[in-house]
């Protein structure tokens, strides 16, 4: 009398038939990890093309090396904390990261920190550049700030022929309502220094490996995506004497929540 064999799975006892059941459950398994696989590799991979490899290295602070002459400032040039600000128009995140440095400001004083703002496009194409070189535009008139307020209330439209007409129509009100000079506006916005300052921050980003927004880099440190008020304010006090820490027992002297 033939016995049962044993399959390959575990101690389960089964005939000939649960065995190859097994077998086509184990290779159909074994097939969805490669697949899993696969596709981790292949994201691996995309993700290496879109950053360069010097984003997967930690920079220690007196490593990063970025302009902030002739961008936006908000605060004394001679701040002992100064901060550089990544932000892109079409991240909801990125609409309220300036309000979290008014507060942040607050606390320490408005001396005690400089912010640079900087502007990229989210994804590299001619319509989404548009509002970016529009800001720096209006910078170069000192607008820059009325200009950003503007811009982020301006929703892109669909992907469509019409999408540029429509954005190109938006930033002229919104250049309009702002009080720029139109004419040298429109010079400024198609310049080809504009697209070189906008290249520049690109760069910078992916040098770095930027690649969340809103980030900050704060005296040499960097810190990607939004935070609490209370994390940036601790973060920063580390980084200052303490005759400069604004403590939790002044809080509410200051009346921040």
């Amino acid at each position: 009398m033939r016995g049962k064999r044993t399959s390959g799975c575990g101690n389960f006892q089964s005939a000939d038939l649960g065995g190859k059941a097994c077998m086509k459950k184990t290779i159909a398994v074994s097939i969805a990890l490669a697949a899993v696989g696969a596709l981790d590799v292949f994201a691996f991979m995309l993700a290496r093309q879109s950053f360069p490899e010097t984003k997967y290295r930690v920079y220690r602070p007196d490593e990063i090396h970025c302009i902030t002459e002739g961008f936006p400032r908000s605060g004394p040039a001679n701040a002992p904390v100064a901060m550089v600000e990544y932000t892109d128009f079409e991240c909801a995140y990125s609409s309220h990261m300036d309000s979290v440095l008014d507060t942040i400001r607050a606390w320490f004083g408005p001396q005690m920190i400089a912010v640079y703002h900087k502007q990229r496009p989210l994804y590299e194409d001619t319509v989404r550049r548009l509002r970016v070189r529009a800001a720096y535009a209006a910078h170069r008139q000192g607008k820059f700030f009325e200009m950003k307020s503007l811009l982020t209330a301006i929703e892109l439209s669909a992907n469509d022929a019409g999408r540029e007409k429509k954005l190109r129509s938006d930033i002229r009100t919104a250049a309009d309502l702002a009080g720029l000079d139109m004419a040298r506006f429109k010079r400024d916005i198609e310049s080809a220094e504009i697209d070189e300052i906008i290249d520049e921050v690109v760069k910078e980003t992916e040098r770095y490996g930027i690649y969340r927004y809103p980030s900050l880099l704060i005296n040499g440190h960097f810190i990607c995506g939004v935070r609490s008020v209370e994390y940036y304010v601790e973060r920063i006090s580390a980084m200052l004497p303490d005759s400069l820490v604004v403590h939790a027992h002044q809080r509410e002297e200051l009346c921040i929540d």
